[in-house]
C-alpha cells in the first residue's frame, strides 16, 4: 500500500478500505461518485416527483458554489 497523509478525506478512507488500488485508481472512483451524485442532484431538481423539498435543493446546490 501507498504512503498515506490520513487526514479523514474520502480518499484516504477508500484507499485504506481497497488496499489493492493505485492512487489514480481511487481518484477516478472518487470523481466517478462525485458526478453520479451531481447527475442525482441534476435530476432531483428537474423531477416533479422529488424526494426533497425543492428548496432543500437549492440550498445544496448554492452551497456547492
Amino acid at each position: 500500500m501507498q504512503s498515506l497523509d490520513l487526514d479523514g478525506s474520502y480518499l484516504d478512507c477508500y484507499m485504506y478500505e481497497h488496499q489493492d488500488i493505485t492512487t489514480e485508481e481511487a481518484q477516478r472512483h472518487v470523481a466517478h461518485t462525485i458526478s453520479n451524485e451531481w447527475k442525482r442532484l441534476n435530476q432531483e431538481i428537474i423531477t416533479s416527483n422529488a424526494i426533497f423539498p425543492s428548496s432543500f435543493t437549492k440550498f445544496c446546490l448554492n452551497a456547492t458554489k
